[in-house]
């Protein structure tokens, strides 16, 4: 039947449907559950007994979801029943793993009744900050309002079982809420042993293998071991069984005393034989390092020292002692007092551990520790540790009060009630951390932010906000920041089956982790938006943000001196930085101060993607502007100014570092690392937050410090006089007379307006407020104007030169030049000039063949030479470095 045509009858099947239970129960329907759990037809329907109701349809067989149909419709018509039938084509629920047809299917289930709480859940779900804002009242908000009572049991074997007891009339319930709580109602099926390694004995001294029964007793600091462990166990332990040898001995007869129990010694819980290797130390042994790395089965089963004992033989022993320690004490607490290798094999056939897990064990304190007992609860149905899943935990059964028996329900939690216990289950709340825990406004609960994808509004975000809720009474989190969905580069989800993403180890070799991290922080998909992955995007974070800085950090380097770095105490950059009175330090820190204050206010709101945004124009800002337009000043023969730029310089990357951490912590800390003071943490990672809140308002608000203004209107002024330039084809290098400037609120900023007369290569500025554009400049060009270009070109050509012959800046040369006579007096005339720009300790006329430059006067041809006296002719340019 179809909405177009039709009866208006439909079929109810209150067994297989939510609405359909619903409506059955209101008018009383039959409740007929003819399928099984397993998707078979059961019995009552004998001609289909055993069938798939819904069988899977395979490649080989692709119509074989029809086959109970047919055979249903066949039964039917056998029978005299069927009307009619007729095809149509609709939508089915199928498993997203396999691929299998689902049936919904009515089953009894445990409960916890959402609806009751309902307003207490809406109440605290307005007291979270969520990332975005409008997730709260909407996607989860709506999800609250509709919320229903939750099914948390499933029938499934593996998961953490319902820890609920019924009778064999199911009219008796109890709920057991520990392990204690069990061992209280069956202290016959479960039992306490406490195993230990001795305390520190003179072998340990020595570092030697040796099983000598009597050879090494007890160091004073091996006794009071023993005496802290016996005061540790005190009214926990009833019988002590110990090893034969020595050590041993006297560590459990110290226990013994303290504790007032007996103590036996067992020949099992000796020392391991190390056959050949006694007396020896394991560096000394020349096959030790074979046999670590022997393959797990061969570990276990190869003998220790050519004639001792296996692991596997130690295993054996050490867990026949704990067998026949617990017949032989019967409801016993039981104190084992052995040897390091004896006390990791009688736990790894306890625990069910694996050899690689063992081997794990070694290194953990607790068993490389002496006299440190490890608890173990035993199962005494299965003599190892207990486990409480399935299906150890369904062999505990008992009377109750009535005489009637207990029995465990076959049920599991539905594992979301896993992740929703997670803010107390992490802390082993309430076996531990209680009171802290409980403590409002602790550092345990609740937490500051979590984070997961969108579609965790009706996961792990829900299932936290109903179980913390109802145990106590408020939410778990205080911010929640939401994730998207990451798609593919054309806007498909990503799949293992089409193959259209790309291999992250792939992706992070070619661009690193910090490129990568950077680019989804702040992408959408922090604000629950949908970001389809770009590599482009990735590659542009590399171009922009991590090789830039990576240039500037290398330019510092090379210019800071050594006499810098060796007076440097922790705070002395920012106090050389902060009082320089140079235009460009005090705008790089004003916009460093900006940053810090925008990337805060954005992070303390959990608006990660905003937070991230000003590190690329910072960047930029630090590279393209105040760097460029500082070289000379690193260059420059004024001292004091020098140091000023390199302490500015120094202090705002070693604070950047501490701003990009979050965002890129492997570039964060190689730039800090290379910047970093006497007296400084030793990791990016260790500092403290730099922003400072004394500094300015939100943003600087109204109190934006006039600099950044006025920087903003000289790189202005410089962008339309550079478009002129562009449209009139004169080249940056040729300088030229003057621009009129139509504002006056650059007016008698004589540091400000020289940037701008440097950067557009202009002798003068003029205010004219008549002029129709911002700026005009005047493009005449008169002789002297030209000759500086001629002067200017020559020193590009050289810089060139230098960069190929892989010159660093403190290299000096020595210039020859020959040519048109005229080019080669400019280039004399202004030697001084080019001679301070290139490094050139001196500029002389020869004949000398070297490097041809064309200029608008003829082929002029110079030769590098460094100072050193090593020469370069015309070929060794090309084809070397450095000869």
């Amino acid at each position: 039947m179809t909405t177009e045509d039709g009866t208006g009858i439909v079929h109810i099947a209150p067994a297989f449907g939510e609405d359909d239970l619903k409506l059955g129960r209101k008018y009383k329907l039959p409740f007929v559950q003819h399928v099984n759990i397993d998707g078979t037809i059961k019995p009552e329907i004998a001609e289909l007994v055993g069938r798939q109701a819904k069988p899977k349809a395979t490649n080989e067989e692709p119509k074989k979801h029809q086959e109970t149909d047919i055979e249903v419709l066949k039964l039917i018509a056998h029978k005299g029943l069927l009307f009619a039938k007729e095809k149509y084509t609709h939508s089915y629920p199928h498993c997203w793993r396999t691929d299998a047809p689902l049936l919904n299917y009515a089953m009894s289930s445990w409960f916890i009744k959402v609806t009751d709480i309902k307003d207490k859940l809406v109440a605290e779900n307005k007291k979270v900050n969520w990332t975005p804002q409008d997730i709260r009242d909407g996607r989860f908000g709506n999800w609250l309002d509709n919320a229903r009572d939750w099914a948390v049991s499933r029938n499934r074997y593996w998961g953490a079982p319902l820890p609920i007891w019924k009778s064999e009339d199911g009219k008796d319930v109890e709920i057991v809420g520990s392990i204690e709580d069990l061992q209280e109602k069956v202290p016959d099926q479960i039992a306490d042993i406490y195993i230990m390694r001795h305390g520190q004995s003179d072998k340990n001294i020595l570092g030697i293998y040796d099983s000598d029964k009597d050879a090494y007793g007890l160091t004073e600091r091996g006794i009071k071991e023993a005496e802290t462990a016996g005061r540790a166990l005190l009214g926990k332990v009833d019988v002590i069984l110990s090893s034969p040898i020595r050590r041993a001995r006297e560590t459990a007869e110290i226990v013994s005393k303290l504790l007032d129990v007996p103590v036996h010694q067992v020949p099992e819980l000796t020392e391991v034989d190390s056959g050949k290797w006694d007396g020896l130390r394991p560096q000394d042994i020349h096959d030790k390092s074979i046999y670590d790395t022997l393959p797990d089965s061969e570990w276990m089963s190869k003998a220790r020292g050519e004639t001792g004992e296996s692991w596997g033989t130690v295993e054996e022993r050490a867990y026949n002692a704990v067998r026949e320690a617990l017949k032989a004490y019967p409801g016993k607490r039981i104190l084992f007092v052995t040897h390091g290798g004896v006390m990791v094999f009688a736990l790894k056939s306890l625990k069910r551990l694996s050899v690689s897990r063992t081997k794990n064990l070694f290194n953990q304190d607790v068993f490389a520790a002496f006299a440190r007992p490890v608890h173990v609860k035993i199962d005494l149905h299965t003599k190892k540790s207990f486990d409480f899943h399935r299906p150890y935990i369904d062999a505990f059964t008992w009377k109750n009060k009535e005489g009637k028996t207990m029995s465990r329900i076959p049920d599991v939690f539905d594992t979301w009630i896993d992740s929703g216990s997670m803010p107390f289950a992490q802390v082993h709340y309430p076996f531990e951390n209680k009171q802290e825990f409980e403590k409002r406004g602790s550092a345990l609960f609740p937490a500051d932010f979590i984070s997961e994808s969108i579609d965790q509004t009706r996961g792990w975000f829900y299932t936290l906000l109903v179980q913390n809720t109802v145990l106590f009474g408020t939410s778990p989190y205080k911010n929640v920041a939401v994730t998207g969905l990451i798609l593919a580069e054309d806007g498909r989800k990503m799949s293992k089956s089409l193959k259209n993403y790309p291999e992250v180890t792939d992706i992070l070799d070619r661009f690193g982790a910090d490129a990568v991290r950077y680019y989804l922080m702040s992408s959408p998909a922090v604000k629950a938006g949908e970001l389809a992955f770009s590599e482009k995007g990735v590659d542009e974070v590399v171009k922009k943000i991590l090789l830039r800085l990576k240039n500037v950090h290398t330019f510092f380097e090379i210019y800071e001196k050594e006499s810098f770095k060796s007076e440097s105490k922790s705070g002395k950059q920012e106090t050389n930085a902060r009082n320089s009175t140079n235009v460009l330090d005090k705008w790089i820190l004003a916009r460093l101060d900006e940053i810090a204050e925008e990337i805060t206010i954005h992070l303390d709101t959990y608006e990660l993607d905003k937070a991230g945004r000003p590190f690329s124009d910072f960047v930029d800002d630090l590279s393209t502007w105040y760097l460029r337009r500082s070289r000379d000043r690193f260059k420059g023969g004024d001292i004091d100014d020098k140091n000023q730029a390199v302490a500015t310089l120094g202090y705002v990357l070693k604070e950047l570092s501490k701003l990009l951490a979050p965002f890129m912590p492997f570039m964060a800390e190689d730039v800090y690392q290379g910047i970093r003071e006497d007296g400084d943490p030793e990791s990016v990672h260790l500092e403290s937050w730099p922003y400072k809140k004394s500094w300015h308002s939100r943003i600087f608000g109204s109190r934006k410090p006039a600099i950044l203004k006025e920087m903003e209107a000289v790189r202005q002024l410089v962008s339309f006089a550079l478009e002129e330039r562009s449209a009139s084809g004169i080249k940056v290098r040729q300088p030229l007379g003057r621009l009129k400037v139509k504002s006056e609120n650059l007016k008698g900023r004589e540091e400000l307006l020289d940037l701008v007369k440097d950067e557009v290569n202009v002798k003068e500025i003029i205010f004219d407020s008549t002029i129709e554009e911002q700026t005009s400049l005047d493009l005449s060009i008169t002789p002297e104007l030209q000759a500086e270009g001629i002067a200017r070109d020559f020193i590009r050509e050289v810089q060139d030169t230098r960069k190929e012959l892989k010159l660093v800046p403190d290299d000096v040369v020595v210039i020859y030049i020959s040519g048109d006579e005229k080019v080669v007096g400019i280039i004399q005339e202004h030697k001084e000039l080019i001679g301070r720009q290139v490094n050139a300790q001196s500029i002389s006329v020869e004949t000398k063949e070297g490097k041809p430059f064309e200029s608008e006067f003829g082929t002029l041809v110079f030769l590098v030479e460094k100072k050193e006296g090593v020469s370069f002719s015309c070929d060794q340019m090309y084809t070397s470095d450095k000869k």
